[in-house]
């Protein structure tokens, strides 16, 4: 029995994949933004299950658990973050990007790009970063198969990978699309569901008490700790959409302006609601399963060899969407990307599209047999690299109609940038209270550069809302 609710999630995603291809006209645009006509509700629920993944099913409740009400400020602190991209940034990039033959975060920095090698140095950049989060998401699976079902070997999180590759081979972007706003709702109710089953069971004879202090947020941190805790999610909050060319997809696909700002509170909604919610159930399982330390695990150690087995296929089946919702966008993207960069800036058939994705899957696959870090680690390392990697440059170009070369010149910086801040373990100033403050300053170093190539091309680059022939579409 407890395979029938992972067995259901797979079945159902690969049916809209079939009903997907039905649809498509089997065009190279409709495979990459399936007509760029979407609403405000498919814009909102489909970003929020791509961003989500499965990290706040197993990270967002893990950090719960040891941090208690600290890390429900993560998420709030990502939220500001995300309402500056959303009211300052979205609209002018799906703008940006659309005037382009290649209508993707990539093609935008690389317009006018002339030499091939520069065009595929920026996209395997891209590619590295998504195949990494896309890699702790086959993390996630792996828990929840073992942890949950018995199922040891790492063959079944592959195969899992297979079935996403196929949809998304047959599907495209409207398979993407489609599973994710029906892997939202799935969520949805997982989230309700484990916070009403826990709560009952925290504040029943069957929990253990712990007192208010033990969850008190940031109990113990010195003021400095705090203000870089909040800088840094705040940074990465802003940063997701200007970085991440699978989520940025659903931006750029909107029907229009006003659907994209409708799509803003369904996003923020969706994600807050799934990952704060979340977030509280690991401050729950305190009082259900204490003595345990960060185990990505723990909801599922939970749940107790007493609950029915349909119930627990159920919550793994769950746990599962949050990962095939990310996976599969960051196959079809990262993908696309490939082809794209390989063979030209012109229409790429079909098939090499498709090839592309399945090539991404293999490096996904490869990726996680090697794994070495957690769920939480890999995940939050692939979006800050991005984050560094790919914002700045972004940045520059929707503001200072910057040439390919500088935007080129940007990302390599940015590179550079986080590599150093990185390896320097400025991220662990504060012990492991929270990995990841490099990103401050190496997207302040990057910024500083951006600042420098704007100066020295100073009456080169024409001003926002100005074209000329570098950085126009046919350029």
């Amino acid at each position: 029995m407890v395979f029938i609710g992972t067995a259901l999630v797979l079945a159902i995603s690969l049916v809209i994949g079939i009903v997907a291809r039905r649809r498509s006209d089997n065009s190279s645009g409709d495979f990459l933004l399936g007509g760029a006509n979407l609403r405000a509700m498919h814009i909102g629920l489909s970003a929020g299950a791509t961003g989500n993944s499965g990290f706040i099913v197993t990270a967002g409740v893990a950090l719960g658990y040891i941090g208690g009400l600290t890390y429900c400020f993560l998420p709030l602190f990502w939220l500001l973050g995300e309402v500056l991209f959303w009211k300052v940034f979205a609209q002018r990039l799906r703008v940006e990007t659309r005037k382009g033959d290649d209508k993707s975060i990539v093609g935008l920095l690389t317009q006018t790009a002339t030499s091939r090698s520069l065009l595929i140095g920026v996209a395997l950049i891209a590619i590295a970063g998504l195949t990494l989060y896309a890699a702790s998401q086959v993390v996630v699976a792996q828990q929840l198969l073992s942890g949950g079902m018995g199922l040891n070997s790492d063959l079944w999180p592959l195969m899992l990978l297979a079935v996403m590759a196929g949809y998304v081979v047959l599907g495209g972007f409207r398979s993407t699309v489609w599973t994710d706003v029906f892997q939202a709702f799935v969520m949805i109710a997982l989230t309700v569901s484990c916070l009403v089953f826990f709560t009952i069971i925290a504040f029943s004879s069957r929990g253990s008490s712990f007192s208010l202090s033990e969850i008190a947020p940031f109990r113990g941190w010195p003021m400095l700790a705090i203000l870089a805790f909040a800088a840094t999610w705040t940074l990465a909050g802003a940063g997701f959409g200007l970085s991440q060319p699978h989520v940025a997809e659903r931006y750029i696909a909107a029907r229009d302006d006003a659907e994209l700002r409708k799509a803003m509170w369904i996003y923020n909604g969706f994600l807050q609601f799934t990952w704060l919610g979340m977030t509280v159930v690991g401050v729950l399982l305190r009082s259900v399963h204490p003595g345990a330390g960060y185990d990505e695990s723990i909801l599922l150690t939970s749940l107790g060899s007493d609950t029915a087995a349909v119930v627990v296929g159920g919550v793994i089946g769950a746990m599962l969407c949050a990962v095939v919702s990310t996976v599969d966008s960051i196959l079809h993207s990262a993908g696309a990307m490939l082809a794209k960069s390989l063979l030209g800036k012109g229409s790429v058939r079909v098939a090499y599209l498709r090839l592309g994705a399945i090539v991404v899957a293999v490096l996904v696959g490869v990726l996680f047999l090697r794994r070495e870090d957690t769920v939480f680690g890999l995940s939050s390392l692939a979006v800050a690299f991005l984050t560094v990697a790919l914002a700045p440059a972004v940045l520059m170009r929707l503001y200072s109609r910057s040439g390919s070369g500088a935007n080129i010149l940007v990302v390599a910086a940015g590179v550079v940038s986080y590599i150093a801040w990185y390896l320097i373990g400025v991220g662990d100033i504060y012990g492991k209270l929270f990995p990841r403050f490099e990103i401050v300053p190496a997207f302040a170093s990057t910024m500083a550069v951006v600042g420098i190539v704007i100066w020295v091309n100073k009456g080169k680059m024409p001003p926002a809302g100005e074209t000329n022939s570098e950085s126009s579409p046919s350029a």
